[in-house]
């Protein structure tokens, strides 16, 4: 598997923002440049609740990848490490992750409401109370720095 990284968000600039900014900090450590994927929902899976899109099966080409618009999106080659910021983009980013095995690392910014346990890392808001070993809590949001 390539070193390769993936911003997985459903294109809201609250989402995006934070994860190109957390993909621009690792580009600066020498991970190669982020693919951003916009991962909107179909508009009949947008109302489930986050515990609907973790009903298994999860499979390659399946769910959770069909609830959304564009399922080609999540085609292999899979990236090393996914990006996701958002609740509609996170079931995405735990199955990739669940699906290879652990190969694919998933980093999920903001609290996905799925349990911190379907990823490698969560980066929340200091207010959402979360806790634990993978759980990085920050004072406001992650942002690029100017130039």
């Amino acid at each position: 598997m390539t070193r390769s990284v993936w911003v997985l968000t459903d294109g809201r600039p609250g989402n995006e923002g934070p994860a190109r900014a957390l993909a621009g900090a690792l580009q600066a450590q020498g991970w190669p440049a982020a693919r951003v994927l916009r991962a909107a929902p179909r508009p009949w899976a947008a109302p489930l609740p986050a515990a609907a899109w973790t009903i298994p099966p999860w499979r390659r080409g399946g769910w959770p990848f069909s609830g959304y618009a564009d399922p080609s999106i999540f085609a292999e080659p899979w990236p090393r490490l996914v990006l996701s910021a958002g609740r509609r983009s996170a079931p995405a980013a735990a199955a990739l992750r669940r699906l290879s095995g652990g190969d694919v690392r998933a980093v999920q910014i903001l609290d996905p409401r799925l349990g911190p346990g379907r990823f490698d890392a969560l980066v929340v808001p200091e207010h959402d109370g979360l806790s634990g070993e993978t759980i990085i809590p920050i004072l406001g949001s992650l942002a690029r720095r100017p130039a």
